[in-house]
C-alpha cells in the first residue's frame, strides 16, 4: 500500500538533532507515512542515525549523495516519494504529532493542492522546549500572494517550508521541483514557483511546526542570509514580467536598506560587496536604480521596524 504523506528530510552534519526529527514522526496519529532522508555527504554521524531508524521501521528510507545542497537532496526526494501528499522537514526541527493527519485530512476533504499551518521555534539544543509562537499576522498572505512573496517576503513575513503540505500530482503536473541553480533560499524560490498556480494556499490555524534556533545551521548567519537573499533577487529578475518590476525594486532597496543598517550598526562593510551583483547587465541596472530612488523610504521603514 502507498503512503499518505511523503515526508522529505534533507541532512547535512545534523546527526545531533536528527533523531529529535524522526522521533517527531513516529509520535504521528496517523501511521501511513514514509520518511525519506537524504543524507547531503554529512562528515558527521548523520548517515549512522538515519541507518538505525531504517533498520527498525520500514517506512524510513536512507539516500545517500554527495553534498550538493538542500535543493538537490529534497529534489532527490521528490523523485522517489509515493505519498499523496508532500511533507518537507529539515533535520532539525519537529513536527507537531498531529500535523500530518490534521492537514492531510483537511486537504482530502476539502480537495486542496496546498496548505500551511502556524509555527513556532525554540531554542532548546535538545528535544522541544519552551517554544514561542510566530506572530499570526506572518501567516497571513496578503491578498496577492505573488506580491507579497516578490516584495515581503524576509521582511515582514517568512514562512519556513515545513509549514506546508503539497498535494504530490499538483507539483508534477506543474513541473515544480526546487532550483537547483541556487543554494539558499530555495524554498522563497519555490513558493514563488506554486504562486503562479495556487494563488491562495489555504492556512490551517494550529501549530504545525516548531522550527529550531540552530547556531551550526546555515541561516545562522546574516551574512549568509543577505547574500541569499540578493542572489535569490539577482537570480528571478530576468525571469519576471515588467510589471513586476516595481515589486521586485521595492523588496531590494528594503535588502540594501538592511544591510546598510548593519553596516552602520556593526561598522562592517562586508554585505555591501553583495550589491555589485547587479551591475552585470542593463535589466540589472535598472532594477537596482528603482531599487536606490526607494532607498529612503525603505531605511526609514526598516530603522522604524528594528527601533521598535
Amino acid at each position: 500500500m502507498k503512503p499518505l504523506v511523503s515526508i522529505i528530510i534533507p541532512c547535512f552534519n545534523q546527526g545531533t538533532f536528527l533523531v529529535y526529527a524522526l522521533q517527531s514522526l513516529l509520535a504521528q496519529t496517523i501511521n501511513e507515512w514514509e520518511c525519506i532522508i537524504i543524507d547531503d555527504g554529512s562528515m558527521d554521524n548523520s548517515a549512522e542515525v538515519a541507518a538505525s531508524y531504517c533498520r527498525n521501521d520500514k517506512r524510513f528510507h536512507l539516500i545517500q549523495q554527495p553534498n550538493s545542497g538542500s535543493a538537490v537532496a529534497r529534489n532527490k526526494g521528490l523523485s522517489v516519494a509515493e505519498g499523496e501528499y508532500i511533507q518537507f522537514l529539515d533535520a532539525d526541527d519537529l513536527l507537531n504529532s498531529d500535523k500530518l493527519r490534521l492537514q492531510s485530512e483537511y486537504m482530502t476533504a476539502n480537495k486542496i493542492d496546498v496548505s500551511y499551518t502556524l509555527n513556532a521555534y525554540f531554542h532548546s539544543m535538545k528535544e522541544l522546549g519552551e517554544y514561542y509562537l510566530q506572530p499570526k499576522n506572518q501567516f497571513r498572505y496578503y491578498t496577492n500572494i505573488r506580491n507579497a512573496l516578490l516584495s515581503r517576503w524576509g521582511i515582514s513575513f517568512s514562512i519556513p517550508m515545513h509549514c506546508f503540505m503539497f498535494r504530490r500530482q499538483f507539483l508534477e503536473e506543474h513541473t515544480i521541483r526546487f532550483d537547483e541553480r541556487i543554494r539558499q533560499r530555495e524554498d522563497w524560490k519555490l513558493h514563488l514557483d506554486v504562486s503562479r498556480f495556487c494563488p491562495k494556499p489555504a492556512l490551517m490555524d494550529f501549530i504545525g511546526s516548531y522550527y529550531r534556533i540552530n547556531p551550526t545551521s546555515k541561516t545562522s548567519s546574516y551574512t549568509k542570509m543577505a547574500n541569499g537573499n540578493m542572489l535569490l533577487l539577482h537570480h528571478i529578475r530576468p525571469i519576471i514580467s515588467i510589471t513586476e518590476y516595481p515589486l521586485l525594486a521595492y523588496r531590494l532597496s528594503s535588502e540594501i536598506s538592511q544591510i546598510a543598517i548593519h553596516a552602520i550598526r556593526y561598522r562592517t562593510c562586508e554585505e555591501l560587496r553583495f550589491i555589485t551583483m547587479f551591475f552585470n547587465s542593463a535589466g540589472d541596472l535598472s532594477l537596482l536604480l528603482m531599487a536606490i530612488i526607494l532607498s529612503p523610504v525603505t531605511f526609514i521603514m526598516n530603522l522604524i521596524r528594528r527601533i521598535a
